[in-house]
């Protein structure tokens, strides 16, 4: 569902989203409790997909309800 010449960009962008992601919230949101954070990182990290992803990539994560996955 990516493609693949852009594999490595997209593994990079991901794994450090996904990795640091609370450590963003402690040091830039720390007005945002962490229910609120949580959803939109989720929703960053989600959408790292987006740029690389091939027609049958695009068409999958269009079925995809995000607000159902993130809402808590």
């Amino acid at each position: 569902i990516l493609e693949k010449e852009h594999f490595l960009i997209f593994n990079f962008q991901f794994v450090n989203l996904y990795t640091t992601w609370i450590v963003s919230k402690e040091m830039y949101d720390t007005n945002l409790d962490i229910v609120k954070a949580k959803q939109i990182y989720l929703k960053g990290i989600m959408h790292c997909f987006v740029p690389y992803f091939t027609k049958t990539g695009k068409k999958q994560f269009g079925a995809i309800d995000i607000k159902s996955i993130v809402k808590n």
